[in-house]
């Protein structure tokens, strides 16, 4: 037969013959040689780096977070450095060239390298026209005949002494009026393409321009021109999924049509392309919106000149190709923001394209939408790369000693941001606004709500445990019960400034200048205490022992900190948003978190000092369930900075022993306590002060336990069915001494005992 456990006093809070309060010294923490720190994490969407010319030494791009800036860095040491203003006109291979005028009234063109600073002034002969068409050491010109006509091309060349040397170019089509100006990736240093333009018929002719031989060579149709190593691109119709390319080393020859794949997923036909060796690089454009916004980029493909299997190279990219002087492209990407990289596409030994990495691109810190500290669990809301939504994360904080973080772990993932924050409800949970309520994320990865009536997103004020305030705009503000049923968990409509803790609410007093407490339990409130303020409080925030309050504004405004012990108020500092723990308030001030410590009480010394520097609009929270201070540093990264104040003896703040289900045969107690036990002990004597059994654990989720005793006995046996008495205790981190926390009656059911 089962055996049936009641609880002596009944279903609901654990109200049943509470242990005499310890009379001891208050407990000391030690002091922590630093910080625990979350780094600062990668934001979902790498950082955008826009690649824009790849030179001999180095490459051109553009970086998010330096708007309207241009920057170098170098292959080989990584060095970045701000780009100089030239470097905002077109240009190629890392070069620029411009005119300038001589003393002597003749015109020269300055090229200068990005990557060095050095430059070659290259004088350009009377009656003689700059086409743009350039390398390090040489220009391009021509010349105009009588009737208008392009007579000759040339390329002057400066040789490492200074002279200057002119060839003729040959193959100059007779009968053309102008040249056509030359965009930045149509030549190298190798040659470029140049278009004429005759008056009839109107198209324009392409013509590739070979600097060995110094010959224009004509092409077969006017096109883009791109050039690389051993091709020129002369159609590229994405939305035709084809490429025609030349070779480049016999430029008569007929085209190739390389086909490309239509594009799959968020992609789309359009993007960026380049060739290496005899491959066709291609890099497609995403569609960013709806569920799409937060893709990276479209991946990186390569196909055969001439081909059409596609071989993806990385999985997300930026559109953005750029060829280097030696053949290679330079393009941005990787498998997320973590594995951002500029990385350079050559031909390997084995004919194939691979990939090497250049430089990482430093990823952008996640920004924070919550973050909160409670019973030693950190928690924050964010969209870091760890999951392709706005997510909410925890990690475990030691709280012995100096702090230390455990693992991250992924509690909830959403659509949306998280409106108004998180917040810790000290039991290893996290609550936070949802559409309906209240959402808490629970260690299962399921979630719990509380729903309050309303529209929009309401804010949820404050946690504690099982309790929650939430105010719903333009309804008011409720207190809910996550532990009961979703359709049933509101308690009670609120008005007013309101603290919860434990099983009680703190509110303003009857009276003004005063404070009262409402317990759930007995539906009851207690006398008003007097806080000697003279106002009505706005603000409240109740931790323990302790009330902190405030009321008015400016040169008006006071805030103290209500002694439950000694009845009276602790005057404290009133500038700044405030936060209160066990002993001490924090506030946030001129960008620095100033620490208030009262925990002598009432009467005794109150010292307020400078705790942490803080960025502006940093996220910083208290554990109100004993333990430290976490913020958010200039860098991004979460610190987790001991409070080196006394803290008060550990205690039960709100508790449930559920009697015994038909059958079930075990009894089952849950206790949020005030700060999370190094260890816990239930102890279960018979009638005779016997025990029967000992329960000793370590387990806890937050700050909260819960014990499970299956009436055997230590030798495996079932107790007889009787009374019996319960004892927990505790044992803090900062003491070896085991604390009395709370007792209890338990019976065994005789009708279910075999």
């Amino acid at each position: 037969m089962a055996t049936a456990v009641a609880v002596a006093a009944g279903a609901g809070l654990c109200t049943a013959v509470t242990a005499p309060s310890a009379v001891a010294a208050e407990p000391k923490r030690a002091s922590a040689a630093s910080d625990a720190v979350v780094p600062p994490q990668a934001r979902y969407l790498p950082r955008e780096d826009t690649l824009l010319e790849a030179g001999a030494t180095g490459y051109l791009h553009k970086r998010e977070g330096h708007k309207g800036r241009y920057w170098w860095t170098e292959y080989a040491t990584g060095e970045t450095r701000e780009a100089p203003a030239l470097a905002e006109q077109y240009g190629h291979s890392g070069l620029r060239a411009e005119e300038s005028s001589q003393p002597d009234g003749s015109g020269s063109i300055v090229i200068t390298d990005l990557g060095s600073g050095s430059t070659n002034t290259i004088g350009v002969p009377e009656g003689a026209s700059f086409t743009t068409v350039y390398t390090a050491d040489s220009i391009v010109v021509h010349r105009f005949a009588a009737d208008g006509n392009v007579a000759s091309m040339s390329i002057l060349r400066r040789a490492a002494d200074g002279t200057i040397t002119e060839r003729a170019v040959t193959g100059v089509p007779d009968g053309v009026d102008w040249w056509v100006s030359v965009d930045p990736a149509q030549q190298d240093g190798r040659g470029a393409v140049i278009g004429f333009q005759r008056v009839d018929p109107a198209a324009p002719m392409m013509f590739l321009l070979d600097y060995e031989t110094a010959r224009l060579t004509p092409l077969p149709k006017p096109g883009d021109g791109s050039l690389s190593e051993r091709h020129v691109v002369v159609d590229y119709d994405l939305w035709e999924y084809k490429v025609v390319t030349l070779d480049r080393r016999d430029p008569t020859a007929a085209p190739v049509t390389t086909t490309i794949p239509k594009p799959t997923g968020p992609e789309r036909p359009y993007g960026g392309f380049a060739v290496v060796g005899d491959w066709l690089l291609i890099s497609r454009d995403v569609e960013k919106s709806g569920s799409k916004k937060y893709v990276p980029g479209g991946g990186l493909y390569a196909i055969p000149i001439g081909g059409s299997q596609q071989h993806q190279l990385l999985r997300y990219s930026d559109m953005k190709l750029v060829t280097a002087p030696d053949g290679s492209v330079l393009v941005v990407g990787g498998s997320g923001a973590a594995d951002w990289a500029v990385r350079r596409v050559t031909v390997g030994a084995d004919g194939k394209p691979q990939l090497t990495k250049v430089r990482d691109v430093p990823f952008v810190p996640a920004q924070l939408q919550g973050l909160a500290l409670g019973g030693g669990v950190l928690s924050y809301a964010a969209h870091t790369d760890a999951a392709p939504l706005p997510s909410l994360y925890d990690h475990d904080v030691s709280f012995a000693g100096a702090p230390a973080v455990g693992e991250r772990r992924l509690r909830h993932t959403q659509p949306s941001t998280f409106h108004y924050g998180v917040h810790a409800l000290g039991d290893g949970r996290t609550g936070f606004s949802s559409s309906v309520g209240m959402y808490v994320a629970n260690t299962d990865k399921s979630l719990s709500v509380v729903r309050v009536p309303g529209s929009g997103v309401p804010e949820v004020m404050e946690t504690t445990g099982r309790y929650s305030l939430i105010r719903s705009y333009g309804y008011g503000q409720y207190i809910g019960d996550v532990r009961r049923n979703s359709d049933d968990n509101v308690l009670m409509p609120w008005d007013g400034a309101a603290s919860l803790w434990g099983g009680q609410v703190w509110k303003p007093g009857h009276t003004v200048g005063t404070i009262a407490q409402y317990d759930f339990a007995t539906q009851r409130t207690t006398r008003d205490f007097h806080l000697d303020s003279g106002c009505t409080p706005d603000k409240l925030q109740a931790v323990g022992r302790w009330v902190y309050w405030s009321c008015g504004s400016g040169a008006a405004a006071k805030a103290g900190v209500w002694d439950h012990k000694v009845r009276k108020s602790i005057p404290v500092p009133t500038n700044g948003s405030a936060r209160l723990g066990d002993g001490f308030v924090v506030r946030e001030a001129d960008g620095k978190l100033l620490l208030t410590d009262f925990h002598r009480g009432a009467g005794g010394a109150v010292a307020t000092r400078e705790f942490a520097a803080v960025p502006a609009g940093a996220k910083w929270a208290v554990d109100k369930f004993g333990g430290d201070v976490a913020f958010t540093d200039a860098e991004g990264a979460i610190r987790i900075r001991p409070v080196n104040v006394p803290r008060s003896p550990i205690a039960v703040v709100e508790g449930v022993a559920d009697p015994n289900n038909a059958g079930d045969g075990a009894w089952n107690a849950r206790w949020q306590l005030s700060r999370p036990p190094a260890s816990w002990t239930v102890t279960v004597k018979d009638s005779a002060g016997k025990v029967v059994r000992t329960l000793t654990s370590t387990d806890r989720s937050g700050a909260q336990i819960e014990a499970a005793w299956d009436t055997k006995d230590a030798a495996g046996k079932q107790a007889p069915a009787g009374a019996y008495t319960w004892t927990l205790t505790a044992t803090p981190a900062d003491s070896p001494t085991p604390t009395v926390l709370r007792t209890g009656k338990v019976t065994v059911s005789p009708t279910s005992v075999r």
